[in-house]
This record gives structure tokens, sequence and C-alpha cells, in this order.
């Protein structure tokens, strides 16, 4: 069953949630190795340091840091555990994300 959807008039994309992306992760040669997923995931992470600014989730050096499970992550970005963990494993490599001895702590 196709789902029918109208086309978007301009006053309903102020009201969107969107994920934005650095394009400098996408166009950089420094990030060649970062896949899509990956790049998707650290715009989650943005995503998500807003709304983690939002309940003053912020540490003693002002820093404000997220927090997101493992499971949260697989959910939201629709793979399995295999693929998230790789794709996890780049973000944090690619020196974009910090993780903190915490599991599910990681500041941007």
């Amino acid at each position: 069953m196709r789902l029918e959807l109208d086309y978007l008039d301009y006053s309903q994309t102020e009201l969107m949630n969107t994920l934005n992306i650095p394009l400098v992760l996408l166009e950089d040669e420094a990030f060649d190795d970062l896949s899509n997923d990956a790049a998707i995931l650290y715009s989650r992470f943005l995503y998500r340091t807003r709304l983690s600014y939002m309940n003053n989730c912020i540490d003693e050096e002002n820093h404000v840091y997220i927090i997101y499970t493992i499971a949260e992550i697989s959910k939201k970005m629709k793979c399995k555990r295999d693929k998230r963990v790789i794709t996890l494993k780049k973000v944090v490599e690619g020196d974009i994300v910090s993780k903190t001895d915490k599991e599910n702590k990681f500041y941007i």
C-alpha cells in the first residue's frame, strides 16, 4: 500500500524536525573514512546536544554532554548491533565525538 502525501507548503517546512549534517563531514578529505551513516549518527548527537542543554546536562567545566544508550542508537539508526558498533566506533575514532567512562555518556 502506497502512502499518499501532499507536497509541503512553506509554512509546514518550518514546523518539521530536521537533522543538520555539517558539510565538512561530507566534503572535507579529513573525513573521507567517515561513512554517511556515521555522519547521520553525528547529526543525531548534535540534535541530542540541544535537548541536553535544555535539560541542564552540563558538567562542572560547562560542557554539554548527551546520554544516548546503545539500544536507542540502534533503534534510531534502524540498524542491527554489528552495524551500530562499527558506526559508533567510526564516529568516536574520527575525533568528532568523545565517549566517557560512563557507557552512555558522550561529548560532542
